[in-house]
C-alpha cells in the first residue's frame, strides 16, 4: 500500500512538471513566485477555468516550485491547508536580508520582522553602492524601458526600476511608467500603476489617485476609462506610497481617495475593494498624535465596513479588514487594541454562519496584535481563547492559524501551551504547524535573551526530525529547528544534502534550515548540490539563497553561469531571485551585459532585469513583504495572488 501511494506521488510530480513545461512560455517573467503547494481558492461567483483554481496542481505557479512535492504517500495539498503555503507567504522576514556591507555583523530587526538569533560573522558579499544603483542599474533599466515592447521585458524592467527607486541622470522613472499606462496590454498597464507605488516617489501620488478614482486626468493617462484591474493596482500602489511616506499630508490624501472608493455602494469589484482595504492598512508606524488620530479614524472606518451586511459572498472581501486593522495598530495594549481583540475573539466564536475566511483572519490578526501573556492578563485570556479554538474549532486552517498566532505572540505561557499540544498532535498533519509555532517562540526568546538558544525545544524538534519519515513533516521540522538556532541539529539535516536525489521540497528546506543555523561547514555540500540542480529549480534557488545568507562568494559566478546557459523559465526565475537575494555588486556588469545582448531571448533579459532590481533594491526585504506577512491568503482575489500576475506573485 505504501509502495502504491509513493508511486502515485511520483506520477503526480511527473505530471506537474510536464504541465509546467507546457505552460512556461505563457507565464510572466516578473511574476509567479512560488507560494507553496496550493491553488488560490476561486472567487465566489467567478467561474473556474480549466487548470485554474481548484485544479490539483502545484498551484503556486511556475517560479521555483518543487513540482508537486511528495509527502510520503499523502497527496499534495492544494487547498491552502499546507503549512508550506504559510511559510512561503511569511518567510522573507524570517530569513532576513544580507548585511549592508561585507564587514558588518548581523543585527536584529524590529518586532514585526522577528529579529535574528544568529551568531555574528562577516560575509564575503559586496552590497551595491548608491552610485551603482543610480548610474549603473537604474540607467540600464531606464534604457530598456525607452525601447522595449516585449511584455516580459517591459514589466520586469518597470518593477525592477521601481524597486531601485532612483532616477538616473536625465530621466524620470515616473514619466517612463506613465507612458505605459495606456499600453494595449493590460498586464503592462497594471504593472506600470504598481511600479509608480513601489518607486516610493511622492510625485506619483497624483497620477495614482487619478487612476484609482477614474477622473478625466486618469482616463487621459489610461487612454480611456480606467479598467477596474488598473484601479486595483493603483490602490495597492497608493498604499505602498503611504507606508513609505513620512508626510501626514500624503497619508491623509491617500486615505481620502481610498475611502471614497470603499464608500461607493455601486462598486461591485471584489478586487478593487480588497485593494482599497489593504491599502488603508499600510500606513505604517505612526510618529505623532496627528498620525495616531488618522490611524484611529481609519480603524473605525474599516470596522464600519466590516459590520455591513453584504452577504456571505462579500465576506471574503470583509475578511481583509482584521488584517488591515492589525497592521495599522500593530502589537499593543491600548484601548483601541483591546477593543479590536475583543471583536476578533467574538468573530472566532460567532454563532451565526460566517465565511471561514472571517475566522481565519481573526486568528491571524490576533497573532499580530496580542502581547506576551506575561505582559498583560487580558491578553493571556485571548491566548487561551486561541488555544480553545484550536481544540474545539471546526475550520481546520483557522485551528492551525491559532497555533501560529500563539507562536508569533510568544511568551512562556504560549510555549507551554504549544508543548502540551505537541504531545497529542497528529504527527503528519498537526505537528508541522506546532513545530513552526515553537520555532517562532524560540527565535523571539533568543532575540530577547541575547542569542540564548532554547535547547529544550531545539532537541525536541531535532529528535522528532530523526524519527520522522514523511517528506512534508520533515520539511517543516527542518525549518522549525532552523528558527530555534539549535546548531547541533545540523547533523540530522546534512545527510539530506549529501543524498540530494531525495524529495526536492525536503532537500531545499534542509538547505535553508542549515543557513538559519549558520552552519558554515555545510557550504561545500550546498555548492555541490546547487551545481547538480540545474533541472531542479526549487533546490537550486534554496541552495543559492542559503549560500548567499552564509556569505559564500562562490555562489555568484555559479549563478551567473546558469543565467547564461539556461533557457528554462523556472531555472531563470530561480537564478534571478537568488542573485537578487545575494545582492552582490559583482553581478551587476554581467547582468547588464545580458540585458543588452541582442542574442539573448527576451525571457533571459527579463530575468536579468529582475536580478538587477533585487541587487539595487532600496528596501531590505521584498516590496510585497508588507502585504504578504500575516495576511490571510485564503481570502484572495485574482489581483492579490493567482500564482502568476497577482500583487503577491510579482518578483
Amino acid at each position: 500500500m505504501v509502495r502504491s501511494s509513493l508511486d502515485c506521488g511520483l506520477l503526480l510530480r511527473g505530471l506537474v512538471w510536464l504541465s509546467l513545461a507546457a505552460t512556461a512560455a505563457s507565464l510572466p517573467a516578473h511574476g509567479g513566485q512560488y507560494r507553496g503547494p496550493w491553488n488560490a481558492p476561486p472567487t465566489p461567483g467567478v467561474p473556474t477555468a480549466p487548470g485554474g483554481a481548484g485544479t490539483p496542481t502545484t498551484g503556486g505557479g511556475l517560479m521555483g516550485g518543487p513540482g508537486g512535492p511528495m509527502t510520503g504517500g499523502r497527496p499534495s495539498i492544494s487547498d491552502g491547508t499546507s503549512w508550506q503555503v504559510w511559510w512561503e507567504f511569511n518567510k522573507d522576514p524570517l530569513l532576513e536580508k544580507l548585511a549592508v556591507e561585507a564587514t558588518l555583523p548581523i543585527t536584529g530587526s524590529d518586532e514585526f520582522y522577528l529579529g535574528s538569533t544568529r551568531r555574528r560573522f562577516t560575509r564575503d558579499t559586496q552590497r551595491a553602492s548608491d552610485v551603482d544603483r543610480k548610474d549603473r542599474i537604474a540607467a540600464a533599466l531606464a534604457e530598456v524601458l525607452r525601447t522595449a515592447n516585449n511584455r516580459d521585458l517591459t514589466t520586469a524592467a518597470m518593477i525592477a526600476l521601481a524597486k531601485v527607486g532612483l532616477d538616473p541622470d536625465g530621466v524620470k522613472m515616473k514619466d517612463l511608467f506613465e507612458k505605459r499606462l495606456a499600453d494595449g496590454d493590460q498586464e503592462v498597464r497594471e504593472s506600470a500603476a504598481l511600479a509608480l507605488g513601489i518607486s516610493g516617489q511622492e510625485a506619483a501620488v497624483q497620477p495614482l489617485v487619478d487612476l484609482l478614482t477614474d477622473t478625466a486626468a486618469g482616463r487621459k493617462l489610461a487612454g480611456g476609462e480606467v479598467p477596474d484591474r488598473t484601479r486595483t493596482f493603483a490602490a495597492w500602489g497608493l498604499g505602498l506610497l503611504a507606508h513609505r511616506s513620512g508626510e501626514l499630508a500624503v497619508k491623509q490624501r491617500v486615505h481620502d481617495a481610498l475611502l471614497a472608493v470603499l464608500h461607493d455602494k455601486d462598486q461591485k469589484s471584489r478586487d478593487l475593494r480588497v485593494g482599497v482595504i489593504e491599502g488603508l492598512g499600510t500606513f505604517g508606524i505612526v510618529a505623532n498624535s496627528a498620525e495616531k488620530r488618522l490611524v484611529w479614524q481609519t480603524t473605525a472606518e474599516l470596522w464600519a465596513y466590516y459590520d455591513r451586511d453584504l452577504g456571505k459572498g462579500d465576506q471574503l472581501v470583509q475578511a481583509h479588514v482584521p488584517i488591515a486593522v492589525a497592521r495599522l495598530l500593530g502589537r499593543g495594549t491600548s484601548n483601541e487594541h483591546q477593543k479590536a481583540k475583543q471583536r476578533l475573539i467574538a468573530e472566532l466564536f460567532a454563532k451565526q454562519s460566517r465565511h471561514n475566511a472571517m475566522h481565519q483572519s481573526a486568528a491571524m490578526a490576533l497573532g499580530t496584535m496580542c502581547v506576551h501573556p506575561e505582559e498583560n492578563e487580558e491578553d493571556a485570556a485571548f491566548c487561551n481563547d486561541l488555544l480553545r479554538y484550536y481544540k474545539d474549532g471546526t475550520d481546520q486552517l483557522t485551528r492551525f492559524f491559532c497555533l501560529l498566532s500563539l507562536g508569533r505572540i510568544g511568551g512562556d505561557q504560549n510555549r507551554s501551551a504549544l508543548l502540551s499540544v505537541w504531545r497529542g498532535a497528529n504527527r503528519a498533519i498537526e505537528r508541522p504547524w506546532v513545530a513552526l509555532g515553537l520555532g517562532l517562540i524560540a527565535r523571539q526568546r533568543a532575540q530577547a535573551d541575547g542569542g540564548t538558544v532554547d535547547e529544550e525545544v531545539g532537541r525536541l524538534l531535532r529528535d522528532e526530525f530523526a524519527d520522522t519519515h514523511t517528506f512534508d513533516a520533515l520539511s517543516a521540522l527542518a525549518l522549525a529547528v532552523g528558527l530555534t538556532g539549535y546548531e547541533p541539529a545540523a547533523d540530522v539535516l546534512i545527510p539530506h544534502l549529501e543524498d540530494g536525489h531525495k524529495n526536492d521540497q525536503l532537500v531545499g528546506y534542509c538547505a535553508v534550515a542549515l543557513a538559519l543555523l549558520d552552519h558554515h561547514p555545510a557550504a561545500n555540500a550546498l555548492v555541490t548540490l546547487m551545481q547538480e540542480s540545474k533541472r531542479r529549480p526549487f533546490v537550486l534557488q534554496q541552495c543559492a539563497s542559503a549560500l548567499g545568507r552564509l556569505g559564500d562568494v562562490r555562489v555568484v559566478p555559479l549563478l551567473q553561469e546558469m543565467l547564461q546557459d539556461s533557457d528554462s523559465t523556472a531555472v531563470l526565475s530561480s537564478v534571478a531571485m537568488a542573485l537578487g537575494e545575494v545582492g552582490d555588486r559583482r553581478s551587476i556588469d554581467p547582468l547588464i551585459k545580458t540585458l543588452q545582448d541582442r542574442e539573448r531571448t527576451f525571457l533571459a533579459k527579463a530575468f536579468a532585469a529582475v536580478a538587477l532590481g533585487g541587487i539595487g533594491d532600496k528596501d531590505p526585504l521584498p516590496w510585497n513583504t508588507l502585504l504578504a506577512s500575516g495576511m490571510n491568503y485564503m481570502a484572495t482575489v485574482d489581483t492579490l495572488t493567482n500564482g502568476s500576475t497577482g500583487v503577491l506573485d510579482i518578483l
